[in-house]
């Protein structure tokens, strides 16, 4: 019988889109026993598939951590011999440096700005200067995406995608406790993954779908109009 645990394990060992240098960065996470505030090796791939459909080129990354994503989307542009560009955010300066450090160890930095920063802050001044981009990835902490969605979106280019990971079970924990937004919980975080969901499915300015690959991807293209 097919099962939610085989079907994962299928695609985590199937589909992982991991290459060496990923995989060394995925080494150095678990080692510190944090490869679950990371993204899987699967999302990845369908991250780079995504990218490569859409003709992707500036890339805005809300939630760097240690740069396991930042690195699969510059792999991506490198593959690709594109000539696009990655503006990444991290709140906190240590993991924003180990980041960079990591990405300028398989010589993926070139295609990356590091910036070290709140979210909304950023998404603010990058909406003040005009800015587009072609796709936002957003993973941060899951509270706070309800006040960042409607500026992710206002950063997009018409057709551009935002990716919002982590919305069916909140990081780490949804993964321990079982915690999700489909069970009935009055659970604050899980108050604020429900609230965005509704909100991404109300918006007439995107088509929105989930994707149950990892935590739950929540997946919007901006329309046209």
């Amino acid at each position: 019988m097919l099962t939610e645990k085989k079907v994962r394990h299928f695609l985590e060992n199937t589909l992982d889109g991991e290459s060496t240098s990923l995989k060394l960065i995925r080494e150095k996470i678990e080692a510190l026993g944090l490869e679950h505030e990371e993204v899987f090796p699967s999302q990845i791939a369908f991250f780079k598939t995504l990218c490569l459909g859409a003709g992707v080129q500036e890339i805005l990354e809300l939630g760097t951590f240690l740069g396991y994503s930042t690195a699969g989307f510059a792999e991506y542009l490198k593959d690709t011999g594109s000539n696009g560009h990655i503006i990444t955010v991290e709140l906190d300066e240590k993991r924003a440096i180990e980041a960079t450090r990591s990405l300028e160890a398989i010589g993926l930095d070139k295609y990356v700005t590091f910036l070290v920063g709140d979210a909304s802050t950023v998404c603010q001044e990058l909406s003040t200067k005009k800015k587009k981009f072609d796709l936002v990835f957003l993973d941060v902490f899951e509270e706070c995406y309800p006040g960042l969605y409607h500026l992710c979106v206002e950063l997009l280019k018409p057709q551009g995608l935002l990716i919002i990971d982590n919305v069916l079970m909140p990081t780490v924990d949804g993964w321990v406790s079982g915690r999700n937004v489909i069970e009935p919980n009055d659970d604050k975080l899980l108050k604020s993954l429900r609230e965005l969901i509704d909100l991404a499915a109300s918006d007439p300015k995107v088509s929105s779908s989930i994707l149950p690959l990892g935590s739950g991807l929540l997946i919007c293209s901006k329309l046209m109009k």
